[in-house]
């Protein structure tokens, strides 16, 4: 893979939950989200951003925010956790996060986890980019589950989400030893030109039987 020369990166991009965007979901009538039944009471102020509408899905501040349905169930546990122990940053999620006991903690992970994934969709045949086997291996595909539950599902995610999720490992705002070495060169350089990057993003994101909007 080719780096790319230290240049301004888009840091807007890893902003996860535009205060706009959280006003605005908490606002909406619970008829406005998408389940297939009434979450349980720990699970309400979760699915006010992350159970998504189609017309919600199509907002730009919407796509920074993750899917989470039929997500990894380890991946959801060990996320929240982190936010709780300010281990991962974020204004919004670290509040939430600390609220949840052990129980209300496994029932948000079961309500996400235990969504069905994304529905076959037909859709012209686009090859993989090179630069995405390595990504494959580990996070998996339409067909292939992630290598372990602790990884999670990229199939079906967001664009400007996977995005920023990448650049934030390699700006540091985001930490994983793994992945660190996956996005970073021994100099701290990112080791994808932003072309392979979009390209990247826009496979895993196009990918059906993915993570889902419960």
């Amino acid at each position: 893979m080719h780096s790319i020369a230290h240049k301004p990166i888009e840091r807007k991009i890893v902003k996860l939950f535009p205060v706009s965007l959280v006003l605005a979901v908490l606002a909406a009538p619970a008829s406005a989200q998408v389940m297939d039944r009434a979450p349980p009471q720990s699970v309400q102020l979760c699915v006010n951003c992350h159970n998504q509408t189609l017309e919600q899905q199509a907002m730009l501040d919407a796509q920074l925010i993750p899917l989470l349905g039929a997500q990894q169930p380890k991946y959801l546990e060990n996320a929240i956790l982190a936010y709780a122990r300010r281990q991962r940053d974020h204004f919004f999620m670290r509040g939430v996060a600390a609220g949840l006991n052990a129980e209300e903690l496994a029932e948000v992970v079961h309500y996400f986890a235990s969504a069905p994934r994304a529905p076959e969709r037909p859709s012209a045949q686009v090859f993989m980019p090179a630069s995405a086997a390595q990504c494959v291996a580990c996070h998996g595909d339409s067909t292939i589950p992630p290598a372990t539950e602790d990884i999670p599902r990229l199939a079906g995610q967001h664009q400007p989400y996977l995005k920023g999720a990448f650049l934030g490992y390699v700006q540091g705002t985001r930490r994983h030893p793994v992945m660190q070495a996956v996005a970073t060169d021994a100099k701290g350089a990112p080791k994808l030109q932003m072309d392979e990057l979009d390209a990247v993003v826009r496979w895993f994101s196009g990918l059906s039987r993915g993570v889902s909007s419960r």
